[in-house]
């Protein structure tokens, strides 16, 4: 099998992991230790086997970024942070990896069919929390989708909506995209998160802006 196509792979459980990582740490799940040793697991194969690293602006940011995490270690050794508080705060970050990844070895066709899997993923999320909504919050007076669903606010429809909205302004599939857009944004809605809304109608505003 190619290492690509063993990257492919990993980034597609890495996906489906997102669903199983906390949004409220308490604890180190089993997904977490997962997600971050597949991250590592696929520098490795980037840096080492596959011998092919392509570095940008924004790649050297990331990499400040790390080493500022790396710096911040020092907290736990002086004992002002838990071990167990530094991993559970550091392990979703390991996602920056991938830039590296897709900035070095994969086409643009390639990258879209990710954008794909995480778009129709993103859709299945987007509907649950409707589905919630109306389950369990519309016959409970005060309730909340995210006393039901507490990864409710993870931005998975914020960034559905980017997308369908970016596929709508260059006219793919615009009837399809438009309900997608439709079912994201009222995921959005019913969770009633402040920083949630604002975020998309700034994406709205700035995508809008942008095409035109």
């Amino acid at each position: 099998m190619k290492l690509k196509s063993v990257l492919s792979y990993i980034v597609g459980i890495q996906i489906i992991l997102l669903y199983f990582l906390p949004a409220v740490r308490t604890t180190t799940n089993i997904a977490d230790i997962v997600f971050g040793v597949l991250s590592l697991f696929s520098f490795i194969i980037l840096t080492i086997l596959y011998k092919k690293f392509r570095l940008s602006k924004i790649g050297i940011l990331i990499i400040a970024f790390f080493a500022m995490c790396a710096f911040s270690f020092y907290n736990v050794v002086i004992g002002v942070v838990s071990t167990g508080d530094y991993i559970r705060g550091f392990i979703p970050f390991c996602w920056f990896v991938y830039y590296f990844i897709f900035n070095s070895i994969y086409d643009k066709q390639e990258i879209n069919k990710f954008i794909n899997v995480l778009y129709y993923m993103a859709l299945v999320f987007s509907i649950t929390i409707i589905i919630t909504y109306l389950i369990y919050v519309i016959p409970v007076p005060l309730a909340r989708v995210t006393y039901y669903y507490i990864n409710s606010t993870l931005p998975f429809s914020m960034v559905a909506l980017l997308i369908a909205l970016y596929k709508i302004l260059n006219n793919i599939e615009v009837k399809r995209n438009s309900l997608f857009a439709f079912i994201h944004y009222t995921a959005i809605l019913l969770t009633e998160t402040k920083s949630l809304l604002l975020s998309a109608i700034a994406t709205v505003v700035l995508l809008v802006e942008q095409e035109n």
